[in-house]
């Protein structure tokens, strides 16, 4: 078995290595700042308050399908299935 292939392999992962190094450690021009979120809004008044003005609707309204009894899954006789 040639060891070429072998070593080819190897100095490509180091150069792979050293790129990646390269990336991660490169200095930038970025310089950080301070930065102070603004003030959360309140929740007892104002747009995120509470709202209670649809507790007096009266729900009026039907499903549109019957829920099934069952899956209808394995043979008859398991618990919640009817014998066919």
């Amino acid at each position: 078995m040639s060891t070429r292939p072998k070593k080819l392999r190897h100095l490509l992962f180091v150069l792979f290595l050293a790129l990646i190094a390269f990336l991660l450690l490169m200095p930038t021009k970025v310089q950080p700042v301070n930065w102070a979120p603004p003030k959360a809004p309140s929740m007892k008044d104002g747009l995120f308050a509470e709202n209670q003005r649809l507790n007096a609707v009266q729900k009026n309204w039907r499903p549109r399908h019957r829920r099934a009894r069952s899956l209808g899954v394995g043979r008859p006789g398991l618990p919640g299935q009817r014998p066919a």
